[in-house]
């Protein structure tokens, strides 16, 4: 990918292989056990559509994948807001995407690493931290999924 105007970036140790958690980003069945009500047709150039709930409100998460390295990496566009105001493109206006990184660690875990970046307008610092504390939350949620007990743990 080229380097964004702007991008954060947020990792994590998650105890399971590096194919249980690319499984995780890509199959609609797990997806849905950890992100909320998931569509996913992974194949480059196949779509996402993530929709959860968080403070009473109903949210949509989706875009189309550009890479798929499976265990390794995967590349997606990212359009996310309010279920009343969903983006009515899979491709985000602002060329946002989420790249996915999986490293895996001696132990048998994974050093997951997540890039969200965008060429859109800058969101000032407040912005930036909230990107970072929401996209540090999922990380938490797939760590929960996959520790738990209908988690595949590696």
């Amino acid at each position: 990918m080229d380097q964004p105007a702007h991008s954060v970036t947020v990792s994590g140790i998650i105890g399971a292989s590096a194919e249980a958690l690319y499984a995780a980003w890509t199959d609609a069945s797990a997806m849905s056990r950890w992100m909320g009500k998931a569509q996913a047709d992974a194949r480059v150039g196949g779509r996402y559509r993530i929709e959860h709930e968080a403070g009473g409100r109903l949210y949509v998460h989706k875009g189309e994948y550009r890479v798929l390295e499976p265990s390794r990496r995967i590349v997606q566009t990212f359009a996310a807001g309010p279920a009343e105001r969903e983006p009515a493109s899979y491709a985000a206006a602002n060329d946002e995407y989420v790249e996915v990184l999986f490293k895996p660690l001696e132990d048998g875990s994974t050093e997951v690493t997540l890039i969200n970046g965008w060429n859109g307008g800058g969101l000032g610092p407040d912005g930036m931290e909230a990107i970072e504390q929401a996209w540090s939350h999922w990380l938490t949620l797939l760590d929960r999924h996959i520790a738990g007990p209908s988690g595949s743990g590696g």
